[in-house]
């Protein structure tokens, strides 16, 4: 699975590529870098019951009233839509357009950092690297070791059925250079 990892993506596999560059290879594997989220629909109900936190104690407002109003109030058709989505099928809080609009209303509406850090927690939970995406663990140097195997046993494959091409073509001479060829790699 790393290999389909490494070959997939054009810096790694430059890299890779590279041969005598290892520790860079597994360091971009390894960072991590990419967004864990959370793309569960969440509804008018789930933000009622997670953010139930009283704001007010005269007016018993919570922090998902404080949410809703400054949606349903929102300065722009797009977050007043978030706001109707929110009472039927949910938004995807996960999405980067939603985490920008939760930043900026936020600000706007006078939320405090520690409401809007927590809102777009639900959506995106922490990070992840490449490795860990891929083969479930921090990438080793055994991995990248396996994967250079792989490709010289891929390499001596083609070289060997394209020896026997030769050979049942007539090309004998150019088969044996091959078949001995590849015995070198095999014996270095």
């Amino acid at each position: 699975m790393i290999r389909e990892t490494i070959y997939g993506d054009a810096t790694l596999l430059a890299t890779y590529l590279e041969g005598d560059n290892d520790a860079a290879l597994l360091s971009l594997l390894n960072t991590e870098d990419i967004p864990l989220r959370d793309q569960t629909l969440r509804t008018t109900r789930w933000l009622m019951l997670n953010f139930d936190a009283v704001i007010d104690e005269e007016t018993g407002a919570t922090e998902a009233d404080l949410i809703l109003g400054a949606m349903q109030a929102g300065p722009s058709p797009r977050v007043k839509a978030g706001y109707d989505a929110m009472g039927s099928l949910g938004i995807d809080l996960s999405d980067s357009q939603v985490q920008t609009m939760i930043e900026v209303l936020g600000a706007s509406a006078g939320w405090s950092a520690d409401l809007i850090s927590r809102l777009k927690a639900v959506g995106v939970t922490g990070q992840t690297s490449i490795a860990k995406q891929s083969i479930g663990r921090e990438a080793t140097q055994d991995d990248i070791d396996a994967v250079r195997r792989e490709d010289v046993w891929e390499s001596q494959t083609e070289q060997i059925d394209m020896a026997k091409n030769e050979w049942l073509s007539g090309a004998k001479a150019a088969a044996v250079l091959r078949m001995q060829a590849v015995l070198a790699q095999l014996e270095a």
